[in-house]
């Protein structure tokens, strides 16, 4: 008896926190939290594969959709929700950068390399917080950490571990290791390299793909 009382109770003063609480957000002018999407486009070879090619809206189409999903909470709480877009190439990125950060931008998304991610972190300093959407390098999780940068991409050694320790799930202890001749195919492969060792597999071949 006392019990349903008390849970009554309980229930009656949450709805009228949650009254009092959209009362204020309806009276009280929205906040509004901004941020921005910068994608910095590299030219690139086409993909030998359709089904491989990059999205016009690559990144954009995402932040839309937590805008939308924001937003939905955020009627009830007094805030806003917005997110320019950008796309920038490689020399033209800081420049880009520069506009948001004198626009007052808190939060900062970033598509692009390792170093033109890492150079960005450094370009905004404590004025924005950068989260790494693309970049894998594992360097960024390591020696060139940065305070303000939040990273979002899983890095190399994290999908090395996670293959390796499905194919040693699966039994599959022997692999071939085939080596692209790229700065980044020898970072991957230095990945896998880690994984095995760590989880105990042998690479018993590795062939190198020099791309030309």
């Amino acid at each position: 008896m006392h019990h349903g009382i008390i849970s009554n109770l309980a229930g009656l003063g949450a709805a009228m926190l949650l009254l009092v609480q959209l009362a204020w957000a309806q009276q009280a002018p929205p906040q509004t939290v901004r941020a921005a999407v910068l994608r910095v486009d590299v030219p690139a070879l086409p993909p030998i594969s359709r089904l491989d090619a990059p999205p016009v809206d690559l990144g954009f189409a995402g932040a839309r959709l937590a805008i939308q999903d924001n937003d939905t909470t955020g009627r009830f709480m007094g805030q806003d929700f917005e997110a320019l877009e950008i796309v920038a190439g490689p020399d033209t990125a800081a420049a880009e950068m520069q506009k948001l950060l004198d626009q007052g931008i808190p939060f900062i998304v970033t598509l692009a390399d390792a170093d033109q991610t890492l150079a960005l972190a450094d370009q905004a300093g404590d004025r924005a917080l950068i989260l790494n959407a693309k970049a894998r390098g594992d360097r960024l999780r390591g020696v060139d950490c940065r305070a303000n940068t939040v990273h979002v991409a899983p890095s190399q050694a994290m999908l090395a571990d996670a293959l390796a320790q499905f194919l040693m799930w699966k039994k599959w202890p022997e692999w071939m290791l085939v080596e692209g001749s790229h700065p980044q195919d020898t970072a991957l492969a230095d990945a896998y390299r880690r994984a095995a060792t760590k989880f105990g597999a042998k690479i018993v071949e590795t062939r190198i793909y020099e791309d030309t």
